[in-house]
């Protein structure tokens, strides 16, 4: 997708590996993996530079990612600021730690990138992802969030947690009536024999 976006009329094989910040080599594998995926084609014209142009379907891939830029914050939007916050920085290490395809994770990350929360720095090709400022705002703010929630839930907790304590007290007390009431009798059967035979020795 980054790739992708580079690629301007007039853009050829031989520069397109310093638009990516790659080797030649690796702007020239990285080509031909886009014109692979139909996103690219090449209008070679010996012996001139072979220019790069956008076929119908990179320009569709282009334009989803467009209007998935313009989309509100959502869920997978913070689940994947989340996890750059823990480490991530590859896109392929985000797409594993999630469980999510290829596809959506870039289109987020290019929304991310538009909507100012990431930034990516490309190098030998490949593309790494950080946070920006606004980003890390972001992502902090669902930290507190949760911890809140997780406030809210032990307070809820804690009186239910009273309330069965007691109940646990008094079913306590109920089973533990009868003994002391066999204790009670049975203390005074003694005491009353014990009454008998002193009187009884007299």
């Amino acid at each position: 997708m980054v790739a992708l976006s580079k690629i301007t009329p007039g853009t050829t094989v031989e520069k397109f590996g310093s638009l990516i910040n790659a080797s030649y080599f690796d702007g020239a594998n990285i080509a031909g993996t886009l014109k692979t995926k139909g996103a690219i084609d090449f209008k070679v014209s010996y012996p001139a530079e072979s220019e790069i142009i956008i076929t119908e379907e990179g320009k569709k891939i282009l334009e989803i990612a467009e209007q998935k830029a313009k989309e509100s914050f959502d869920k997978l939007d913070f689940e994947i600021i989340q996890k750059i916050l823990q480490g991530s920085r590859k896109p392929e290490d985000i797409e594993k730690a999630l469980n999510i395809n290829q596809q959506d994770i870039a289109l987020h990350l290019y929304k991310l990138a538009k909507q100012n929360l990431i930034s990516y720095t490309l190098k030998g090709g490949d593309v790494s992802v950080s946070l920006t400022e606004q980003g890390f705002k972001k992502a902090s703010e669902g930290i507190v969030e949760e911890k809140k929630e997780g406030e809210k839930k032990e307070e809820i907790q804690q009186p239910q947690q009273q309330v069965q304590e007691k109940v646990e007290e008094k079913k306590e007390e109920k089973e533990s009536l009868p003994l002391k009431l066999i204790g009670l009798i049975i203390l005074l059967i003694l005491l009353v024999l014990l009454l008998l035979f002193l009187l009884s020795s007299r």
